[in-house]
């Protein structure tokens, strides 16, 4: 199997830390693990732990927790990732297969791509234009395009990512429903 190498996190990964302004990443400040600690006991808590590899799929008591929150739910339906590219891809490998298509709305983070390409018959993309709504533009699916995308054999349709602003966008009821079908 070929996966295309995904150019921008290859980037990130060998020349992230080299740089004095990184405008490439997320953004958000890491916490220090002080910040996570109330007192002296917290502390001596946490420096006793013994390391060990957690269980990949969440322990029984997070899932088992999660599960809660579903009706119907059992800890057994749960899936526990390590953040959003592991569910990018542990969705895209369930979902996607030979003969299957990949529609892909652009811009967007493309790890999509390269496993839509390795895992599905091909990927379509279809992208966001700017509509004027209450005297602003805005974000908007182009409802003629996305129709010629979406074809019987379009078993995902990605539009979800947070690495550009355009991705922000909400669906309104019609580009719901065509993207459900």
């Amino acid at each position: 199997m070929q996966i295309d190498k995904f150019e921008m996190m290859r980037m990130e990964r060998l020349d992230e830390n080299l740089v004095d302004f990184n405008l490439s990443e997320n953004g958000i400040i890491p916490m220090k693990l002080a910040e996570l600690l109330d007192g002296e006991e917290d502390r001596d808590n946490f420096l006793n732990q013994e390391l060990w590899y957690p269980e990949s799929n969440g322990s029984p008591l997070l899932r088992e927790r999660i599960a809660q929150f579903y009706p119907d739910c059992k800890p057994s339906n749960i899936t526990v990732a390590k953040g959003g590219s592991e569910v990018n891809f542990l969705s895209l490998w369930t979902l996607l297969e030979k003969g299957k298509r990949l529609a892909l709305m652009l811009p967007n983070y493309m790890q999509a791509w390269g496993l839509g390409r390795a895992y599905a018959e091909s990927v379509d993309v279809f992208h966001l234009v700017l509509q004027g709504e209450n005297g602003e533009n805005c974000w908007a699916l182009d409802m003629d395009v996305l129709r010629q995308v979406v074809a019987p054999k379009t078993s995902v349709r990605s539009g979800i990512s947070g690495k550009s602003a355009p991705e922000l966008h909400h669906f309104n009821h019609k580009e719901r429903r065509l993207l459900a079908h």
